[in-house]
């Protein structure tokens, strides 16, 4: 529990969360309307003017019953972002005393900031000690921590301003020892999605990593489910949902193509704008980041493609369709299907797009055959032979350059090790040529 010094500037932010008067402030082009500014400043303190708000009383409620509305009677100036009723009955869970101080003084700003002053800020500090995000949408809407849209704007009192959201604010990694399940949890839209992690029991292979990627379903991305698996589907789709290392948003636009704890491969690309993964799931918002973990809310449920075949899953990744165009029309996928084990070092879209052509007197099959390796083999168990022979007869050079494995000296690796019924994917940059 914070120090009284501390609930007392807690509580007097608390309490301008509740209490504003309005004041005008003429926003052009907001696009939607739901959202408004409300004008005439009083001479009301905060409390008084929450009291005579109808959208507010759950607010009041709780100043009242945490004798909040006593506390928050001070000169200094606030900026509060106060949500609705509706807000807090959409809010699952209860919170006990500690985290109600919290999150209600993770609403809270010292100094008066109008929406004029909101938009032309990034972020701001609140009283809880971490930022929130400031942007501004596609329809000039101040949206706050990517999701919380201010709905009304400038409520002004005696004792400093109010903006009334749509949604609770709730801080991540309220302490240093919170989990990163529980961190999750209280992101309001992934609830359903923390639940399923602690009762799979990923508590702890989340914090036994050094560092994660992990893309979490909202709640209504779950409800289109017709039932959520259990069992091993469920770890499974779970785990397919979890990538080892922390990847920003520009990683994934230049990475594209990552490797799942669970063994799948997700592509992300960018369409209109926006990160899509496996073509149509959509990268909604940045919920949860810290030095060495990102949480990504996307807008459904990752289904894994299940054991496959080396041609099933070429034929199924949105990334590989030019390989698997040319494999059909060539007859490989037949023998990519067979029961003998390979390995194949599978080249992208965009591989073959940066071939203008193929050099003179070189047969096509020739080419497919120096990507593929008899038996299936572990990168690692390659890099440390150096060398291996590939089923066309001549070698491939392989090592490891810092975190990369080259072929040839100048081909990527860029996914390692998918694992197929009948041997291992390994994706890389370009198409390996005869030497």
């Amino acid at each position: 529990m914070k120090n009284l010094f501390n609930l007392t500037v807690t509580v007097l932010a608390t309490f301008l969360f509740f209490s504003c008067s309005s004041d005008d402030l003429n926003l052009e082009n907001q696009g939607t309307e739901d959202f408004k500014t409300e004008s005439s400043i009083t001479n009301a303190s905060i409390i008084e003017v929450l009291r005579q708000n109808e959208r507010l009383t759950t607010l009041v409620e709780i100043l009242e019953e945490t004798e909040f509305s006593e506390a928050l009677s001070g000169n200094d100036n606030f900026t509060i972002f106060a949500p609705t009723n509706e807000a807090f009955s959409s809010l699952e869970g209860d919170l006990d005393l500690e985290s109600l101080i919290e999150t209600l003084s993770y609403h809270a700003i010292l100094g008066n900031f109008d929406s004029n002053s909101l938009l032309e800020l990034d972020s701001l500090e609140t009283l809880q000690g971490t930022d929130i995000e400031i942007n501004i949408n596609e329809v000039n809407e101040i949206i706050i921590n990517n999701s919380v849209k201010i709905i009304t704007t400038d409520i002004q009192a005696t004792n400093g301003v109010v903006h009334i959201i749509d949604q609770v604010l709730v801080p991540n990694f309220s302490d240093d020892e919170q989990s990163l399940v529980d961190a999750i949890a209280s992101v309001q839209d992934l609830s359903k999605f923390s639940a399923l992690l602690s009762s799979e029991g990923f508590n702890e292979f989340v914090e036994a990593e050094e560092s994660l990627t992990i893309f979490a379903p909202s709640n209504e991305a779950f409800e289109t489910l017709e039932e959520i698996p259990s069992g091993n589907e469920l770890s499974n789709i779970l785990q397919y949902h979890i990538v080892r290392g922390k990847l920003a948003t520009e990683d994934l636009v230049s990475k594209q193509t990552i490797l799942t704890t669970q063994g799948d491969v997700l592509f992300v690309e960018q369409q209109e704008g926006s990160l899509v993964i496996k073509g149509e799931i959509e990268i909604l918002t940045t919920e949860i980041e810290t030095s060495s973990v990102i949480v990504y809310k996307i807008d459904s449920v990752l289904i894994p493609n299940g054991v496959q075949t080396i041609s099933g899953i070429i034929s199924t990744t949105s990334e590989l369709s030019t390989l698997s165009e040319i494999l059909s029309a060539t007859d490989f996928n037949r023998i990519l299907n067979e029961e003998s084990s390979f390995t194949i070092f599978a080249p992208t879209n965009k591989a073959f797009e940066s071939l203008n052509e193929l050099p003179s007197n070189v047969d096509l099959a020739e080419i497919l055959l120096y990507h593929v390796v008899a038996g299936s083999f572990e990168i690692e168990q390659l890099v440390s032979a150096g060398v291996f022979s590939t089923i066309q007869g001549q070698e491939i050079k392989i090592e490891r350059v810092g975190d990369d494995v080259i072929l040839n000296d100048k081909i990527k690796i860029v996914v390692e090790d998918v694992v197929a019924s009948n041997g291992r994917i390994n994706i890389i940059d370009n198409i390996l040529l005869l030497p």
